[in-house]
Formats: structure tokens, C-alpha cells, sequence
């Protein structure tokens, strides 16, 4: 990016559509008779506003960062972003180097993370790593992470994408899986990960699963990907939370069922997608409007989507 800014947590909603989600009830008393009763949907949702709470910072590193999603692995939250600047004490824009995505862990402060692994010049390394054997130059390749998805105790998964951008020209080579576990013997606990294979889909022929967002939700991860450069529409696969780490267990949505039949971008149009114009956000469970909300990045702003069944 042109210019990168300090990550800001922000409240937002401004657009709402529907998806399908699960049926949700919520206890109510009535006649003093406790009760389940199901609730209204669509939700009411009827905020239109900005709260920016300020700037977030690292307690133990100066950088700045692109993007933010944000991950559970046993009772930590990790904190998954694109390109990190590493910077000063002052934020200047002097380079000092970066890396295309890193790791943090998140705190009770919602300004402040911890970034659990520092190289010897005490900045976050690239978490998600380039493979070496693969001839993956750091100069040239960069990978794109979005939010860890716990499958096993401690253990999860992180879908990537591979992008080679040499001098700023942008060629995204393919979709993949990684590996995830963290070790609690020290504080902060680190994050392991390990990419299973250069990427798993092809960016040429295929949608970039899990390049948006993905969800565990009743047994399933789900990853949502964008259908490819001149495609506008977002395509959904899903695998059992069990098998995520297995290609051939995954199944494809193509509008009226699942499949598993791996789908060709080049036929791909608006009967097999479930978004439409979006860009990366996260999908989680509201409580409070009993749904499941997905809050995203459109083409030119951000937005909130709300969804009740499977």
C-alpha cells in the first residue's frame, strides 16, 4: 500500500443483507413461567455510526500494520495482519524493513497486543513463512493470512494466500492451509505454524478459499473466497473442524448443494457465489442479535451482514 496507518479499532455498521444461519431462540419469562421463545429475524439493526477507540500499539515492538482479523486457540486470542512495517519509537516512516504478515496476541486492553515472537532486532517476523525449497524470495513473494480457526484444542488452521509482487506487480499464485498450535510453557505463549504445501488451490483457475474470512460453526469450517481478478462474486468450500488439514475431504458450494467436485473459476458466475463486491472481514456469532454477523470491508466502505441458518 501507498501508505500504511497505525491499525484502528473501530464500531461500524452501515449496510445489512441477509444470508442463510441457524434457528436461534432466547429466554424469556412470561406469566412467571420461564420460557423459550424464538427470536425476530431479521435482527432490528438500526446503528449508523463510528466510534473510533484509538490507535493499537504493541507492548514489546514499534510497527505498523495492515489489516486485522482475529483468531482463538484455547483460551488465547491471537491477532493475524498483512504487511508489518517495523518502525520507532516515534512511528516514523524510515525503513527499517518488514514482512508481509505477522502474529500478535490480543490483551485486555483492546489498544494494546504482545507479539509473542521478536528477531533479533526485536521486530515480529513473518509468521506465516516463505518456503525456501520452493524458491520463495522474500524480495518477490509475500502471503496473505486472514483469522486462525480452531479445530483441535490449542491446535487450528490459517488459509493463505500466495502472492508473487515483484516491484509492486501483484500475481497471486494460489490458496493454501496452514498449521497453527501454541505452546503455553512460556509467556506470551508462541504460535507454531507450518504451511501444508506450497497453496492447495490454483488463483488461475480456481477462488481464492479462505483469502476473506473463515469460520468454525456446528462442526464445519467454512472459508470464503473471492472468485479471482476479474470476478466480482465470493464462493464458500467447507470441511469438517476434524479434517481441515485434508485436501480431498473439503466440499464446494455450487449454489443448491455441497459438492466435492473442486469448482473452475473460468465457469464460475453469480448461481454458485454467496456475496457479492466484498472484500476480507469476519464472520462472528452475535449473542445479542442472536445471528451469526458478518462484518466486512466493501469496495468502498464497511458493512455488516447478519445470517440464521445453516
Amino acid at each position: 500500500m501507498d501508505s500504511i496507518r497505525y491499525l484502528r479499532i473501530i464500531i461500524l455498521s452501515c449496510l445489512i443483507s441477509l444470508v442463510q444461519a441457524p434457528p436461534v431462540f432466547n429466554y424469556q419469562a412470561e406469566n412467571d413461567q420461564e420460557a423459550w421463545v424464538p427470536k425476530e429475524y431479521p435482527p432490528d439493526i438500526q446503528v449508523s455510526c463510528v466510534d473510533f477507540l484509538g490507535n493499537v500499539y504493541s507492548s514489546n515492538t514499534y510497527v505498523k500494520r495492515d489489516l486485522g482479523f482475529q483468531g482463538r486457540l484455547g483460551r488465547h486470542i491471537l491477532l493475524s495482519y498483512g504487511d508489518t512495517m517495523y518502525s520507532d519509537a516515534n512511528y516514523s516512516d524510515t525503513w527499517r524493513g518488514m514482512t508481509s504478515d505477522s502474529i500478535a496476541l490480543a490483551t485486555h486492553d483492546p489498544l494494546i497486543v504482545v507479539d509473542p515472537i521478536l528477531n533479533d532486532d526485536g521486530y515480529p517476523p513473518q509468521f506465516c513463512p516463505l518456503m525456501d525449497d520452493l524458491n520463495e524470495d522474500p524480495a518477490e513473494c509475500a502471503l496473505g493470512i486472514t483469522n486462525i480457526v480452531e479445530t483441535h484444542p490449542g491446535q487450528g488452521i490459517l488459509y493463505f494466500l500466495l502472492n508473487h509482487r515483484p516491484d509492486g506487480n501483484n500475481t497471486l499464485i494460489g490458496a493454501g492451509v496452514a498449521m497453527v498450535h501454541l505452546k503455553h510453557h512460556t509467556y506470551p505463549p508462541k504460535p507454531f505454524i507450518k504451511r501444508l504445501g506450497q497453496y492447495w488451490w490454483d488463483a488461475k483457475t480456481e477462488p481464492w478459499y479462505g483469502d476473506i474470512c473463515a469460520i468454525c460453526w456446528k462442526g464445519y469450517v467454512y472459508a470464503f473466497g473471492h472468485g479471482g481478478v476479474e470476478n466480482p462474486w465470493v464462493y464458500l468450500t467447507r470441511v469438517r473442524h476434524n479434517e481441515a488439514t485434508y485436501l480431498e475431504c473439503y466440499e464446494y458450494w455450487n449454489g443448491i448443494d455441497w459438492q466435492q467436485e473442486r469448482l473452475n473459476s473460468a465457469a464460475l458466475g453469480e448461481a454458485e457465489s454467496v456475496f457479492w463486491q466484498i472484500n476480507q472481514g469476519q464472520v462472528v456469532w452475535s449473542n445479542y442479535f442472536g445471528c451469526l454477523v458478518f462484518v466486512y470491508c466493501g469496495r468502498s466502505g464497511c458493512s455488516i451482514l447478519s445470517s440464521n441458518s445453516e
